[in-house]
């Protein structure tokens, strides 16, 4: 009811401190005097309050303190998938150089061994169309005048 208890900013009521400490206030404010709290009381929740506080303190300080631990694992834990990954990366990365790397001294091979045959092969013979042929049999499909 309008008059009967003081106002206050609810910013101080939703502040768990402060919260504790408008209690007692507003217990003091009370329109009705035999509502009204007293010294005895007033001490009381005072105690109470100051308890409370350093209760809600510790523990919020406990709750922080495990939300920093938890942070730090999920920024160790980033870092190591990363790493992971990095290592995977370099990992395909080598792979495809060593096959590309097979792949040149397998070409190289096989030109060095066509380059060895060609040297050991038959001086009469023609490379004519992929296939080795005679110069007899070359002259004999195109004579020559």
């Amino acid at each position: 009811m309008l008059g009967e208890t003081a106002v206050i900013d609810p910013r101080f009521v939703n502040d768990f401190g402060l919260g504790k400490l408008v209690e007692v206030i507003e217990r003091c404010f009370v329109y009705n005097p035999d509502k009204r709290a007293d010294i005895n009381e007033i001490k009381q929740m005072l105690e109470q309050a100051i308890a409370d506080t350093e209760q809600y303190e510790k523990e919020e300080a406990v709750r922080l303190a495990e939300a920093e631990k938890l942070e730090e694992e999920e920024q160790r834990e980033e870092a190591r998938q990363q790493q992971k990954e990095k290592q995977e990366q370099l990992k395909q990365q080598f792979e495809r150089e060593k096959e590309r790397v097979a792949k040149e001294i397998l070409a190289k091979s096989k030109a060095e061994s066509a380059g060895a045959e060609g040297q050991n092969a038959d001086p009469g013979s023609i490379d004519h169309n992929g296939g080795k042929e005679t110069k007899a049999a070359v002259a004999a499909k195109d004579p020559v005048p």
